[in-house]
């Protein structure tokens, strides 16, 4: 995702983040699992933003971004009400108290400096940004108001002992070889690789965030099978790892969709979310995973897509 938001901030030149035009490619109409089987990206879906409570989630989510910036998603604009804003009225947002978070938990506290600004007119469309103040001294990826949120630490596998890598991985794979198939057959049978893995705890309850993929190395046509899921272990799961959530897509490679965790929260009121992206060629829509229940996870909010 870095290179991605680098490259659309080249010509940034004032309050400027992720770039955004156009809509998902991906059918919005289910929550969970998702096959596309085409080559080519598919057809524009509408965006879901009806799933934000400002609330329980605060008025914004913020996004790092290169350059110091801080990305002011305006979480209640669809597609089209983005791309018919010429002016973000941000003054009410000026000086509010906000809390940055990273898989590693609460990276830092701060307050968000912005002000009213123009949308972008270069053809593409543009989140307003700010800054902070002071400075955070420490990597961070995702805000919301103060008190909105608690930080979920992450367990990546490259701060796992080996033992435990060792473990996470071979279950995100079994979960990824027990998920109903896509409807792309050519992928069927084909060994998955795990590219990231989370764990974290609720409770007495474990869970995983894994992305796993599955390829078809044509020279002429590399294509690319990406599988996000979220599973859960309790107690009545016998140590074992069932699916919670699933979300996939194929095509070909250099333009199929992929996903990136940015943190993991409990809000206010109890329910536990991830925040992650998912990434386009030329652009990327932020999404909230929230868990409804036990061993279900949902897609609640949509942000509107950001791409040229």
């Amino acid at each position: 995702m870095d290179s991605l938001r680098a490259r659309h901030f080249v010509t940034v030149i004032s309050l400027v983040a992720i770039v955004a035009c156009g809509d998902d490619r991906k059918n919005v109409a289910s929550d969970s699992a998702v096959a596309a089987s085409s080559t080519k990206p598919q057809p524009p879906g509408p965006a879901i933003n009806a799933g934000w409570d400002k609330t329980k989630n605060g008025p914004v989510l913020l996004l790092s971004a290169p350059g110091g910036f801080t990305m002011v998603v305006l979480p209640e604009l669809t597609d089209s009400s983005l791309s018919a804003t010429p002016t973000f009225m941000l003054d009410s947002l000026s000086n509010m108290s906000v809390d940055l978070f990273s898989r590693s938990g609460l990276a830092a506290s701060a307050t968000l400096l912005v002000a009213s600004q123009r949308s972008n007119t270069d053809g593409c469309l543009s989140w307003p940004a700010g800054t902070l103040s002071p400075s955070p001294g420490k990597p961070w990826r995702a805000g919301f108001r103060t008190g909105v949120a608690v930080p979920l630490k992450l367990d990546s596998l490259e701060g796992m002992t080996s033992g435990d890598s060792s473990f996470v991985t071979t279950e995100i794979a079994r979960v990824a070889s027990a998920v109903a198939e896509g409807t792309d057959p050519e992928f069927r049978g084909l060994p998955f690789a795990v590219r990231r893995a989370y764990r974290f705890q609720l409770g007495t309850t474990s869970v995983l965030i894994g992305d796993v993929v599955r390829k078809i190395n044509e020279e002429a046509d590399p294509r690319v099978e990406h599988l996000l899921l979220v599973a859960e272990s309790a107690g009545d799961t016998e140590g074992k790892y069932v699916v919670a959530f699933e979300s996939r897509v194929a095509g070909a490679e250099d333009v199929v969709r992929t996903s990136e965790v940015l943190a993991a929260v409990r809000f206010a009121q109890g329910r536990p979310a991830i925040i992650a992206t998912f990434e386009y060629e030329d652009g990327s829509r932020l999404v909230l995973l929230e868990r409804t229940s036990q061993k279900e996870w949902k897609i609640t909010w949509r942000s509107a897509y950001a791409g040229c």
